[in-house]
């Protein structure tokens, strides 16, 4: 939204620099009682003279007028002023006489802040004289003090013509009165006499002085929070549109279907077509209010990977991280470019900052780069394993975030303080991510979920419900859980099978709900008995070890100690372990040394 123009009056941009000075005196306030108050404005940047070098103290001010001075109590962003127009420029465009469109951007911030209506508006004349009741009645709502006017008592005022003030404004100049901003003439109100620039500008630099004594800052409810977030469209999957900014951090927003999206101003519907180009979201708690692309420029993202000299400037290498091709693009040796924020020339741009451009066919029109380095803090939403691996994590304020995991170079990842692989990695985990040079370098992941430790009682398997464990915990406690199917079994920092627990372990499991993710085994019923049962599968002569599974269906390999030794019952030889063979039965005396080896001292063959 832009400003049209000023007016000649109180009109201005508050605290912008101005054609008046700090301390400048108009040559028409000799003797005027509100000369203070006027060049107090005409020092904040509230109002301005005429280029005669008078103010006219004495002139009429009309409604138009009193509705941009009260607008100024409302500084805005440009996110936020975008915001107000979205919400009232065609409304404005359709209701108000074209001729007062100096005021348009004021007065879409008057309905805004609630200062009048629409209702009111199309009422009310804005080129008449304001009456002096109204312009307390549309004060009091500037300032946010409408409560305290409806609770106001009205018989309070002490004005010798209290009884013209019309009836629902009483509470508004009470409110004024006690706040010291009007005070009346000769005991009289005169409700209904206009106001001129003199007594406009006494009542909004006292207004003024009172927000600052009460330490009051204004602000449009509704639109506190407003966030704008820019870049390149990266993905687009149904509703859901992805952005890479321009620190290649790539963030992900539901777009609703009630939800304005324009490309180049005009309407469109969310699409594919929209991949690559420049688009702007904006956020209201926490929530997509519109989405603005613009295909009128070419833009280009991606990792300088080399730069050279040219004749006329530089030569750019840039590796697309979409299309995963290297391209070539020219930037003139007078170009500026942005780096980490700040004004440099293409001398400054190195290898392996992450870059935007901006570009005509192979020529670059700007260029910002980013060197950056930052933390994110929040939750694992999404995880799926492929090529590469998508991680999205949602922080605290809504945000989510998107970023591939290359399998073959992937970032250090932590959980709990050790260091692990990416399958460790659980939806639900809080994480800090790591961006060194706009790249994800670090990953430390700490678990959520619920620890519980105890001895696993009872193992059933269904093929609709799949496992369910019962575990007791120390205090004779009992806990009905099912094994989640990607659930990570664990016996020290070596992976195993969930089907090597058996009833009598004792585990340390992490649960969600009802539901356990991760089992750390950390005795087992087979290590307590020092004894093992179980048939022979085969023998590897490499490993010299027996593969054998155990009376719980579980797989163990079994070796013989140095001074161990092989009995057959039947003939009660000893025999080697070669000699063994499939189906064999045998008793296993020794001790595990893991959750599926067992080092036997003796092993009886029973047949």
């Amino acid at each position: 939204m832009r400003r049209r123009c000023t007016i000649p009056l109180l009109a201005v941009t508050v605290l912008a620099a101005l054609s008046v000075t700090a301390g400048a005196q108009f040559k028409d306030l000799d003797g005027c009682w509100a000369r203070d108050y006027i060049n107090k404005l005409a020092n904040l940047g509230y109002l301005t003279g005429y280029s005669d070098g008078t103010v006219r103290p004495n002139n009429s001010v009309t409604t138009c007028e009193a509705l941009v001075m009260l607008a100024r109590f409302y500084p805005m962003s440009k996110d936020v002023e975008a915001l107000v127009h979205q919400d009232y420029g065609a409304f404005i465009a359709a209701n108000i006489d074209p001729t007062l469109s100096w005021a348009f951007d004021e007065i879409e911030t008057c309905l805004a802040a609630g200062i009048l209506s629409e209702k009111e508006l199309k009422d009310i004349r804005l080129t008449a004289p304001i009456s002096k009741e109204t312009l307390a009645v549309l004060l009091v709502r500037a300032m946010q003090l409408t409560k305290e006017a409806a609770a106001a008592n009205p018989d309070s005022l002490t004005f010798t013509d209290t009884a013209d003030i019309t009836k629902d404004f009483r509470g508004h100049v009470v409110v004024l009165v006690n706040a010291g901003i009007i005070s009346g003439d000769n005991n009289r109100f005169l409700p209904h006499s206009g106001v001129n620039r003199a007594v406009a500008s006494a009542m909004l630099v006292r207004a003024l002085d009172y927000n600052t004594a009460k330490g009051r800052s204004l602000s449009l409810d509704g639109y506190n929070g407003i966030l704008q977030h820019s870049g390149m469209v990266s993905g687009v999957d149904g509703s859901v549109l992805t952005l890479r900014d321009t620190s290649s951090l790539e963030r992900v927003f539901d777009i609703p279907a009630s939800v304005e999206l324009t490309l180049n101003d005009t309407a469109v519907h969310i699409s594919d077509a929209l991949r690559g180009k420049h688009a702007v979201v904006r956020v209201r708690d926490k929530n997509v209010i519109g989405v603005s692309v613009d295909d009128r420029k070419t833009w280009v993202q991606g990792r300088l990977v080399g730069i050279s000299r040219e004749s006329s400037g530089y030569a750019l290498q840039v590796r697309i991280p979409d299309a995963d091709a290297v391209e070539r693009y020219l930037i003139s040796a007078s170009s500026v470019v942005s780096v980490d924020g700040e004004s440099r020339d293409p001398a400054a741009l190195k290898e392996n900052m992450y870059i935007t451009l901006t570009v005509d066919g192979r020529n670059v029109t700007s260029a910002t780069a980013y060197t950056g380095s930052y933390n994110i803090s929040g939750t694992i939403s999404a995880l799926a394993y492929g090529a590469p691996i998508q991680l999205e994590v949602c922080d605290s304020e809504g945000g989510r975030f998107r970023f591939s995991l290359d399998l073959t170079n992937l970032p250090t990842i932590t959980r709990g303080g050790n260091s692990v692989g990416v399958e460790r990695l659980s939806v639900g985990d809080s994480v800090t991510l790591g961006i060194h040079n706009c790249q994800l370098d670090r990953i430390d992941a700490t678990s959520n979920e619920t620890i519980l430790d105890g001895v696993v009682k009872s193992i059933v398997s269904d093929e609709k419900a799949g496992m369910t464990w019962i575990i007791q915990d120390d205090l004779d406690g009992s806990h009905s859980l099912t094994v989640d199917p990607a659930a990570s079994v664990y016996q020290g920092t070596k992976a195993i099978l969930v089907n090597e627990i058996q009833v009598g372990d004792t585990v340390s499991v992490s649960t969600n709900g009802h539901s356990i993710k991760e089992i750390r085994l950390k005795t087992t019923s087979a290590n307590n008995a020092g004894k093992l049962t179980g048939v022979v599968l085969s023998y590897d002569a490499d490993t010299k070890e027996l593969t054998v599974t155990n009376t719980a269906g579980r797989w163990v390999y079994v070796s013989l100690r140095e001074a161990g030794f092989v009995l057959d019952a039947a003939s009660g030889e000893k025999i080697t372990l070669q000699k063994l063979r499939a189906d064999n039965h045998i008793v296993a005396y020794g001790s595990y040394t893991d959750a599926n080896k067992f080092r036997a001292a003796s092993i009886v063959v029973e047949g």
